[in-house]
């Protein structure tokens, strides 16, 4: 049974999805370009804002007795690591081969994949 509002190609909601995101990006370049042309801005963001996003960011971290930037770097090393071997092994077998499937297939004068040179 259709929905009365449903439209093929459309996901339900439109795009309030990625109006979030999309605010924050927009809100990061209007504070950058503000910091590069206004130096009335960088004086007070340093003053006002910078020393409560350091206070704030020191005492939700102070609870660990270890650095959590530490162990982020590590856990980034472990999460991509085996993305990033897997990824070479495939591009290097695909580039080393440098055939297509159809060429890697059997012809005469050849055992499996192995050439005699006797054809």
């Amino acid at each position: 049974m259709r929905r009365k509002d449903f439209q093929p190609g459309r996901r339900p909601g439109g795009g309030k999805r990625y109006l979030l995101p999309g605010g924050l990006w927009i809100l990061v370049v209007v504070l950058n370009i503000l910091a590069w042309k206004n130096k009335a801005f960088c004086d007070f963001y340093v003053i006002h804002i910078y020393p409560l996003w350091v206070n704030t960011y020191s005492r939700a971290m102070g609870i660990f007795s270890f650095s959590v930037g530490e162990m982020m770097v590590i856990a980034g090393a472990v999460l991509t690591g085996p993305y990033c071997c897997l990824l070479y092994t495939a591009l290097h077998g695909f580039l080393k081969s440098g055939r297509t499937r159809r060429s890697r297939l059997a012809e005469p004068g050849q055992i499996g994949s192995i050439k005699t040179g006797m054809g």
